[in-house]
């Protein structure tokens, strides 16, 4: 019973665990997100303010799961989208973890290893355990096309002492 522009905003943010104004407005390409925001939070549409961050909103998880499950079954090329969208939007705000699940979750493997490639001091710097984890959902063939991860991989399971993995 909600009006197009509350159906597509709840919609576009379900890909997105922690919705906050401007990757509203990056996966909806417009603005004025904010303000949609504010509406289905007063109005109880399964959307609540997050404590910890006060312009940012989380949907209750079974309301997204049913959000997801929906835009799943009416639109892949959205989805995929949407999921391009988001990974974008944070890898513009150097949030490369959130930017390369979403390229996985796009199912487009080639820009998850682009971000990895493009960034693999960071990526790798700032975790190494899970980058490594992160990197290994990677296909194969993918990942052999990105001899810097590779690398990247074996520098830091030497770092972890990880010897017979490196190799």
């Amino acid at each position: 019973a909600q009006t197009t522009a509350i159906q597509e905003l709840l919609l576009s943010c379900s890909v997105l665990e922690q919705i906050d104004f401007a990757a509203c407005d990056a996966l909806r390409k417009t603005e004025g997100s904010a303000a949609l925001l504010r509406y289905c939070a007063a109005n109880d549409l399964f959307l609540s303010q997050d404590a910890r961050y006060p312009n940012s909103y989380r949907l209750h998880p079974l309301f997204r799961k049913f959000l997801a499950q929906q835009l799943h079954e009416s639109s892949q090329h959205t989805l995929k989208s949407l999921h391009l969208s988001a990974s974008e939007h944070f890898l513009h705000h150097n949030q490369l973890f959130k930017a390369y699940n979403h390229a996985l979750q796009s199912n487009d493997a080639e820009h998850a290893a682009k971000i990895v490639d493009d960034n693999i001091v960071m990526f790798f710097e700032a975790s190494d355990d899970p980058a490594w984890r992160l990197v290994e959902q990677l296909p194969r063939h993918v990942l052999n096309r990105y001899p810097r991860i590779l690398l990247g991989q074996a520098w830091s399971m030497l770092h972890l002492w990880k010897f017979e993995t490196a190799k």
